[in-house]
């Protein structure tokens, strides 16, 4: 399965639903160039949707901070929704807590 995203955008935020498997390093490239043409637009509040993510890894959790670190260094924030019950295992949990700290949604 391949990976793939969807952004629909508001005025100043957006949602970007990621789609399929997220575990290949560079999988996200791409991800990252619309997230900087969406910053350079002034949209920096950014609702991550990954219920239709499969399957991921540490690869996708570097992925989500990146994402978050990008929203708030142009002043905004970023909100993890879409937790579904295959990705929720304690580990995955605790380490999207760590990273989102209060910005995580089941």
């Amino acid at each position: 399965m391949n990976f793939s995203y969807d952004i629909k955008v508001g005025e100043g935020k957006c949602v970007i639903s990621l789609i399929e498997q997220l575990v290949e390093p560079h999988q996200g490239d791409d991800l990252l160039l619309a997230l900087e043409s969406l910053i350079n637009k002034g949209i920096n509040q950014i609702t991550l949707d990954i219920l239709q993510l499969s399957y991921f890894n540490n690869t996708a959790i570097e992925l989500f901070s990146e994402i978050l670190n990008v929203s708030r260094r142009a002043g905004g924030d970023c909100l993890l929704v879409g937790l579904n019950e295959t990705q929720s295992s304690a580990d995955v949990i605790q380490k999207l807590s760590a990273i989102f700290e209060n910005n995580v949604s089941v």
